[in-house]
């Protein structure tokens, strides 16, 4: 029996390891193929309950309810991006126009910056004052290639952007004509994939599928509250400092706060240092105040519309995090948390066994 036990054992590690290693290779290989196909797959399932009302209300074919549904759908979407591709393009034209006079103003702010720091050597101890002006010299030469690397990087997004830009035409067409098919055959699709599971596993299957939409469904909401939330308190403090094109730098920042690990700390804090380094104090105060502002109300929003929902625990959460970075970067620190509420979930809801849950027929000590 117990040697039984242990080659039952070993056949599950050596699944779940081939799970874990078909799964890497898909992520790493195959998912740029098809990942038009599964959005459109998405999209179609999404629109499957507007597609049966447009058919039992109006009397349409399902040909018709999937194309206006779909024409609908990403017609909304193309007017969001347009929109806001033209405020973007405006506002992004306009910091490209005053870009060369702020170029032109940085020695002056080198020169502030380095009186500045020079001072605060001079008071530091006798035995740093040699490596602190070492630094300061190696910083200043790093500084001198800044224009230029700015309009190098500048130059090379230009380039990558309109070099995209049939890649990216080919693959929402490709999404638009996919979700229009799969939508107009959706019912023959679903039994397809469902007959593919085996019978014992397809009562499970459709309870998953909930579970799984629901637990899909609150961290998308709870991630997009969050991000809606920083970027408007952004836009309304940037707006409060003066400071130019604001919608552009709150969605920028919003977006690098949206990213694990960095949060709003890697762009406001450093900003806030240099603008005191220059003199500009109202502005710096400003800033650590809008930072603070905004991490304390994310704070506080975030264990009710994550933790509360989701339950999962912190240091899992930073493990996910850590671990997708290090296999596949911002995009796994990303993937690698939402596969950890899954897994949990999928725990609790006693579909697989990973870890031995609490006993609650154990008395409190």
């Amino acid at each position: 029996m117990p040697e039984k036990k242990s080659i039952k054992l070993l056949w599950k590690l050596l699944y779940a390891a081939l799970a874990v290693l078909g799964g890497w290779a898909f992520l790493r290989w195959g998912l740029g193929w098809v990942l038009p196909f599964l959005i459109a797959l998405l999209m179609a399932y999404l629109m499957e309950r507007p597609v049966r009302f447009l058919g039992e209300k109006l009397r349409l074919p399902r040909w018709a309810a999937s194309a206006l549904c779909t024409l609908a759908v990403f017609g909304a979407l193309s007017a969001v991006a347009y929109l806001l591709a033209a405020r973007l393009i405006t506002e992004i034209g306009g910091l490209l126009k005053q870009l060369p006079e702020w170029m032109a103003g940085l020695p002056d702010i080198a020169d502030k910056l380095t009186l500045r720091v020079q001072a605060l050597i001079v008071a530091a101890p006798v035995g740093m004052q040699d490596f602190l002006n070492n630094s300061l010299g190696k910083i200043l030469d790093e500084g001198i290639t800044v224009p230029q690397s700015v309009y190098t990087t500048l130059g090379g997004w230009v380039t990558g952007v309109a070099g995209a830009l049939p890649n990216l035409f080919l693959f929402v067409m490709t999404c638009v004509l996919s979700t229009y098919f799969l939508s107009s055959d959706f019912p023959h699709v679903s039994a397809f994939l469902l007959r593919q599971l085996p019978a014992a596993w397809r009562e499970r299957a459709a309870r998953a599928k909930g579970h799984l939409s629901a637990t899909l469904g609150k961290w998308l909401k709870a991630q997009g509250i969050l991000i809606l939330l920083t970027f408007l308190q952004l836009c309304a403090g940037m707006w409060l400092l003066g400071i130019e094109y604001p919608l552009t730098v709150a969605g920028t920042v919003a977006l690098v706060d949206a990213l694990p690990v960095l949060g709003l700390g890697a762009v406001l804090v450093p900003w806030a240092g240099i603008a005191l380094l220059t003199g500009n104090t109202g502005r710096a105060l400003g800033l650590i105040i809008l930072f603070a502002v905004c991490s304390l109300t994310r704070s506080f929003a975030e264990p009710k519309l994550v933790g509360h929902q989701i339950g999962l625990p912190p240091v899992v959460a930073m493990l996910a995090m850590y671990v997708g970075f290090q296999t596949f970067g911002v995009l796994g620190m990303i993937l690698f948390p939402f596969l950890a509420i899954l897994l949990k979930q999928m725990q609790d809801w006693g579909y697989i066994k990973l870890w031995k849950t609490e006993d609650k027929q154990t008395p409190n000590p």
